[in-house]
């Protein structure tokens, strides 16, 4: 018996040993993760690449790319303009996201500061032929308020939840590279930065289209009911729809228009092409013309708008509609727009080729 008490105080101890020294190791495998992750933590703290930038006080912005360079400009701070479509207005949320993006962009680790290794992150200056995207910002005087070269995002990359992610950024005079989290617009084509979403107009609201060509084969498609297909007025003897949803296609190519282009409406040549009247239940009118789908300027029309009145209509909701009318002047008033494809196909038929002969009732 004291010999078997002996051995279990003997396996008792060394038990105790075993799970001191287990618990030693787990300290210091806990100290090695908190060594190592301190290795990979960000060399500094976040805080703003520019952290006085008045964004107010900008005039120009210039997005330089391998593609070429786009400048849009204001007066106010507030409404910007594309000098390459004649003062055309900019998209203002483009303008926004990365004017503002710029005030936001933060720095969260330092990269290399190696030129020679500036491509690895996309960081290469464009007009030295790179792939990176120059960002720069400048006040009224001309003087630069950023600078910034905008390169690749890290594999892995997540949005963050106010939506903003991490990309690689560097100064144009400097070669220290940064891992940076902020959010801007890099569109590298200009049509990206045009104001070319004209209107929303649903389907249902669309009561009429009346088609007009330089052919003369003119007509008019009808429905008294939103629910409701569309007719044709005055189907000519003989024939007959080819297919009421060509005719509903017709009659609501107007909907949601996001053109594809703009320049000035002196520009562009309409003669022989379609004149398109669309109207709505709620007394919208709105007017495309359309240039000839065979000439040189095919896919391009001008368009305005106009109140025509709502019978039996509260006061507010015909303000608004008459509202709606103007806001689309004031957009499209002096430019001409092309037309996405389906659209401005949609526009250019004529007559003949929404019909087709009756049925033989004999063969």
């Amino acid at each position: 018996m004291p010999a078997l008490l002996s051995r279990f105080e003997h396996s008792t101890g060394r038990t105790v040993v075993l799970a001191a020294i287990t618990f030693l190791f787990v300290i210091l495998a806990a100290w090695v993760v908190v060594l190592d992750a301190s290795k990979v933590r960000p060399a500094i703290d976040p805080r703003p690449m520019y952290p006085d930038l008045d964004i107010g006080a900008a005039r120009s912005l210039t997005v330089q790319s391998s593609s070429g360079e786009i400048e849009i400009v204001t007066d106010n701070g507030i409404d910007w303009a594309v000098p390459e479509r004649d003062g055309y207005p900019a998209r203002r949320t483009a303008a926004v996201q990365t004017v503002g993006g710029l005030a936001d962009l933060e720095l969260i680790e330092a990269k290399t500061a190696r030129a020679d290794w500036h491509h690895f992150l996309g960081l290469v200056d464009p007009s030295d032929g790179g792939q990176g995207i120059r960002i720069t910002l400048r006040d009224a005087e001309g003087d630069v308020m950023a600078d910034v070269i905008v390169g690749n995002q890290p594999e892995g990359n997540a949005a963050e939840p106010d939506g903003r992610g991490r990309i690689h950024v560097r100064r144009a005079s400097a070669d220290q590279t940064w891992l940076a989290r902020g959010s801007l617009s890099l569109h590298t084509d200009v049509t990206s930065w045009l104001a070319t979403h004209l209107y929303d107009i649903d389907a249902d609201r669309v009561r009429e289209a009346h088609v007009t060509s330089a052919a003369g084969d003119d007509y008019t498609l009808t429905r008294t009911d939103p629910t409701q297909g569309f007719t044709l007025v005055e189907l000519p003897v003989g024939r007959e729809l080819l297919s009421p949803y060509l005719a509903e296609a017709t009659a609501t190519a107007l909907t949601d228009m996001e053109a594809e282009d703009v320049r000035p409406d002196s520009e562009v040549d309409l003669t022989g092409g379609f004149q398109l009247v669309f109207r709505t239940f709620d007394g919208l009118e709105v007017t495309f013309n359309v240039a000839d789908p065979d000439g040189d300027d095919a896919g391009w029309a001008t368009i305005l708008a106009r109140f025509t009145g709502m019978p039996d209509a509260e006061p507010r909701e015909a303000a608004a509609v008459a509202e709606e009318a103007a806001n689309i002047n004031v957009l499209t008033d002096g430019w001409a727009y092309r037309l996405p494809s389906f659209q401005a196909s949609q526009m250019t038929l004529h007559l003949y080729d929404l019909l087709r002969p009756l049925p033989d009732e004999g063969g």
